[in-house]
C-alpha cells in the first residue's frame, strides 16, 4: 500500500517503492528473533533524500529495530537499498495477535522547513502471532553442487529459510546421473548442520564417489521429516 503524506504542495521529487509489502509473520514465540529484509528502491530526481520509519504497532513498538536505522540517508545518485526490520519479542509477551503499520517518511535532505514540500510515505501492513504452537517450515531458496576434483567428496550447498519458529535439521538425498540420465550413483545425506528458527542461511553436505572424469547431472531432494 503506498500513501502520499500530503503536508504542503509542490512537486514530488522522486517515484518512492519498497519490495515486499508487508511485515506478517505469525509463527514468533517468546524470546524469539526474526529479521525480514527489504527493497527500497525510487526513480526521478535522485538527490540525497532523509528516510524516517515511523511504528504504530501499539504494546510492541519496543519489540523492533531497524537497519540502517530509524532514521536513515538515501544516498544522491542511488536507485536501491536495502533495508531490515528486526523484532525481538520479549519473553513475557502475551500469546496473542499484535496488528499495526510502520509507514516510511522521505523528504530530500535540502527541503527548507519553511517551503511547500511533499513527504513521500510508504505505509507497511504488520500482521505479528505470537504463539505456543511449533511450526515447522523450511524452505530452500538454492541447491548448488560443486565442480570436484577426483578423489575428494562432492559438496552440495543448500540455502534454507527458516519460517518456523523452531529449529531444523533437513536431509537430502542425491542421484547422480550421466548425460543420458543413466542412474550411475544414490545417496542419502543426513549430516547437515541446523538451520536455526527465523534465519536464512546456507548448510553443506557431502558425499564420495567413485565416478571418474566427466561430466553428470545431479538430482537434489531435500527433506524434512521425511517430506
Amino acid at each position: 500500500a503506498v500513501t502520499l503524506l500530503l503536508l504542503s504542495s509542490v512537486v514530488a521529487h522522486a517515484g518512492f517503492g519498497i519490495s515486499p509489502a508487508d511485515f506478517n509473520v505469525n509463527f514468533l514465540k517468546p524470546g524469539s528473533t526474526y529479521t525480514k529484509t527489504y527493497l527500497i528502491s525510487r526513480s526521478g530526481d535522485l538527490a540525497e533524500m532523509n528516510v524516517v520509519v515511523e511504528t504504530d504497532m501499539g504494546v510492541a513498538d519496543d519489540w523492533f529495530s531497524f537497519t540502517p536505522s530509524k532514521s536513515f540517508t538515501f544516498k544522491k545518485g542511488a536507485k536501491t537499498m536495502e533495508f531490515k526490520v528486526t523484532i525481538d519479542v520479549p519473553m513475557s509477551a502475551e500469546y496473542k495477535e499484535y496488528p499495526g503499520t510502520f509507514t516510511l517518511k522521505a523528504l530530500p535532505s535540502d527541503a527548507e522547513v519553511q517551503g511547500v514540500t511533499i513527504a513521500q510515505g510508504l505505509e507497511l501492513n504488520s500482521d505479528i502471532k505470537v504463539t505456543e504452537e511449533e511450526i515447522k517450515n523450511l524452505a530452500i531458496q538454492n541447491i548448488r553442487v560443486e565442480d570436484t576434483v577426483i578423489g575428494t567428496p562432492v559438496v552440495v550447498k543448500l540455502v534454507g529459510d527458516n519460517k518456523g519458529n523452531v529449529d531444523t535439521t533437513p536431509t537430502v538425498k542425491v542421484v547422480v546421473m550421466d548425460l543420458q540420465n543413466k542412474v550411475l550413483e544414490e545417496h542419502d545425506l543426513a549430516n547437515l548442520a541446523t538451520v536455526k528458527a527465523g534465519v536464512t542461511e546456507e548448510v553443506s553436505t557431502s558425499f564420495t564417489t567413485s565416478l571418474g572424469k566427466g561430466e553428470y547431472y545431479a538430482e537434489v531432494e531435500v527433506f524434512l521429516d521425511g517430506e
